[in-house]
């Protein structure tokens, strides 16, 4: 569903009285010529029946509630300007708002709270608010994944209206979220350079986001340019030491024909983890670029039995034929048919095979 659908939905259930120009007038202090329509808070006025309070006489509160939650709803709701003008005629309006937000909060009434400091942002556009009302959103978005549409638009207006650093925390937080890394690492580079100083929290997101945003671009380059590929996992090495990294370190030093060093990271990798199957694979394949066939194929049967995988089968084949053991190699290949028989690589090995016992055949 559409956010703004959604917030229709809610603001359709609202319900508006209508207040003539001099009565208005006479309780906001106000100049208004014209009657406008005001709504009541149902959550204030739901409080109110159940304490046994008459509603014949409503409270000024319900009224203010009222528009600031509808002005959270409604980006272009009919009164809006109405609405801010009167929430900005006394403090006292927004002091009694911001406790009603906090009551709201203490009853776990999450979204209630967002609406209303929402309408709030609206008549004081500080950061400040804007924070509270991300740190809101993150809550609500973990219920109801329609939130970050509201969220990702409010970081649109603020990046367009004001200049705030928060925008760029919470941007680069939902990038990170959505494999948009070289953007979220922007984001968070924007938000650490406005500020003299990242909490313990924030320096957490910043190298978070650095380590994908690292990893992203390592991963991009991999095969195609294994020598950047490199530099960033190797930096990456030293902040974050683990499997992962050693063994993308192996097989960017593999791409780059350095078989030996590849052979060295990867059994610093089994050192830590040595049931991860790429890691034994990769170790195979290292030491059959050396032309060490006996640990090629120790390392590439250890791998398969975890795995069944037909990739290393087909790996394991090419071994054992360039050992000149075909038939080994025609077991391991009626195995590869049955896990994947359309496979490219098995129906190749397979007219190879056969080529190498027919030139056989034909010698004797």
């Amino acid at each position: 569903m559409n956010i703004k659908i959604y917030k229709n939905q809610k603001l359709s259930h609202t319900l508006f009285i209508t207040v003539k120009a001099p009565t208005l007038n006479k309780i906001f202090k106000t100049k208004f010529l014209e009657d406008m329509d005001l709504p009541l808070h149902f959550n204030s006025m739901e409080e109110m029946i159940k304490a046994g309070q008459n509603l014949d006489s409503i409270p000024v509160a319900i009224l203010l509630e009222g528009m600031s939650y509808v002005l959270g709803l409604d980006d272009n709701f009919k009164y809006e300007n109405d609405y801010i003008k009167i929430l900005q005629g006394d403090n006292k309006f927004l002091k009694h708002l911001k406790g009603k937000i906090y009551r709201l909060l203490e009853e776990k009434n999450i979204e209630e709270a967002y609406y209303i400091l929402r309408g709030i942002s609206k008549v004081e556009s500080t950061e400040e608010n804007f924070l509270r009302l991300f740190l809101l959103l993150e809550e609500l978005r973990v219920a109801n994944s329609i939130f970050l549409q509201e969220e990702k638009q409010i970081i649109e207006e603020l990046k367009v209206e004001k200049d705030y650093a928060i925008t760029f925390l919470y941007e680069a937080i939902i990038c990170q979220e959505e494999g948009d890394y070289e953007r979220a690492f922007n984001s968070i580079n924007i938000y650490s350079n406005r500020r003299n100083e990242l909490s313990d929290e924030e320096n957490e997101i910043y190298n978070s986001i650095g380590y994908d945003f690292k990893l992203h671009k390592a991963l991009e380059n991999l095969q195609e340019d294994p020598k950047t590929a490199l530099t960033y996992l190797l930096e990456l090495l030293e902040k974050n030491p683990g499997v992962k990294i050693l063994y993308y370190i192996g097989v960017a030093y593999r791409n780059l024909g350095l078989y030996q060093k590849a052979i060295y990271y990867l059994n610093e990798a089994l050192n830590l983890d040595p049931e991860l199957v790429d890691v034994v694979n990769e170790l195979g394949i290292n030491y059959a670029c050396i032309g060490d066939f006996d640990s090629a194929l120790y390392y590439l049967k250890s791998a398969f039995k975890a795995s069944r995988s037909v990739e290393i089968c087909t790996n394991i084949i090419m071994c054992l034929l360039n050992q000149g053991n075909i038939l080994e190699a025609k077991n391991n290949l009626d195995l590869a048919k049955k896990l994947a028989p359309e496979d490219e690589i098995v129906i190749s090995l397979e007219k190879e095979i056969k080529g190498i016992m027919s030139q056989k055949s034909d010698t004797k």
